[in-house]
């Protein structure tokens, strides 16, 4: 149960890392040039809110970590995955702008029953979406736009929901 607010981190490893912790507040934190700006790590029941994480490898990463509320984001600029979940279920994305990544905004394997809610992806080089065995996922009233790779790519699952979505100069 910690309160992580307004820090600035800069480390070219991890920005900020929860690990076995859960209910804790991440919030208005500026975090670049990391490896990991935030990594989650069978870390359930957080917020992570309002932050700017940027020109990292990975923007937010999370392992093992449910019914997190990750929402009011921009995550930018970033050399790998802005959003990557491993293993990671019932997890709420709302309200956050994901733009300019150089790989896929969100990675996703493993990982069911997910929240994907009015989040503006736009102009990254890989996919908006990535999704790979993972099945119950809801992916609702987003905007998806000039990603070079495609709105949202599927493989090897079943059972999502793609519903009110608004794709420009990008495919499912």
């Amino acid at each position: 149960n910690n309160r992580i607010y307004d820090n600035n981190a800069t480390t070219e490893g991890f920005g900020i890392l929860l690990s076995n912790t859960n209910q804790s507040n991440i919030t208005n934190n500026d975090l670049n040039k990391n490896t990991y700006s935030i990594l989650l790590s069978t870390s359930p029941n957080n917020l992570v809110k309002e932050n700017k994480v940027y020109k990292s490898q990975f923007g937010l990463y999370l392992s093992g970590s449910n019914t997190n509320d990750i929402k009011n984001n921009k995550i930018y600029d970033n050399e790998l995955e802005a959003l990557y979940f491993d293993d990671s279920d019932f997890n709420i994305l709302t309200y956050n702008n994901i733009s300019n990544n150089l790989d896929e905004a969100i990675y996703m394997s493993l990982s069911d029953s997910n929240i994907f809610y009015d989040n503006n992806i736009s102009s990254n080089r890989g996919s908006g979406l990535f999704i790979v065995n993972s099945k119950i996922n809801n992916i609702s009233d987003n905007d998806l736009l000039l990603n070079a790779r495609g709105g949202i790519k599927f493989f090897a699952s079943d059972n999502n929901l793609v519903d009110k979505n608004t794709f420009i100069k990008t495919s499912i």
